[in-house]
């Protein structure tokens, strides 16, 4: 059983960035997240601290289970990435996420749909402007795909975005494109099971 009101966010900061490249190394996180790089510290403490210092577009989070950090999220609007944008045919006022579980024992719980109901309704949407939210999954991801459709999201094309290798199994999920993202917070414990192994990206 698990309580999605001990879901938390906090944002991403240097001391984080040793726990990151940990979970990066995960088997079951580098299976889909990231998998075509080599991960190493220095490249990873160069990626992250960018985030973490604005010098590129991008808002890092850590998820935490009441006190423990058990992920990664991500946001970024979509236009603040041109090449990005053109490929996808999408433009202001829409960003995307990418997600990944690092603790292995918080993984096949089903919680990645909660978290991201939660940061949606939190974070991505509490923002200003924003009228939609696109996630990008691998198109063999399936167990990643069913828990974004449980979040609300919706498939939009299949396409190829370079520089990144392979395809991408783009979805949406439009401001209150959710009926149950409120609701589905409320519930004060909740037993899941589909898996929660994902990552985009």
């Amino acid at each position: 059983m698990f309580d999605p009101n001990n879901l938390s966010f906090r944002k991403l900061e240097l001391g984080d960035i040793p726990l990151i490249y940990k979970w990066l190394k995960e088997p079951h996180v580098h299976e889909w997240y990231d998998r075509e790089k080599q991960n190493s510290l220095e490249e990873v403490t160069q990626e992250y601290t960018k985030y973490i210092t604005g010098e590129d577009p991008m808002d890092g989070y850590i998820v935490y289970s009441e006190a423990t950090p058990i992920g990664y999220i991500q946001k970024y609007k979509v236009s603040d990435w041109p090449e990005f944008a053109e490929a996808l045919g999408y433009g202001v006022g829409v960003a995307a996420i990418d997600i990944f579980i690092g603790e292995a024992e918080f993984t096949g719980k089903g919680l990645g749909s909660i978290i991201i109901k939660k940061f949606l309704k939190e974070i991505v949407f509490a923002e200003e402007g924003i009228t939609a939210c696109l996630i990008d999954p691998e198109p063999e991801n399936k167990r990643a795909i069913r828990s974004y459709e449980k979040a609300g999201f919706k498939y939009i094309k299949t396409l190829d975005v370079p520089p990144d290798p392979g395809f991408t199994y783009l979805m949406e999920i439009k401001r209150g494109g959710s009926n149950n993202l409120t609701s589905s917070l409320a519930a004060p414990a909740i037993s899941y099971e589909e898996s929660s192994t994902y990552t985009t990206d």
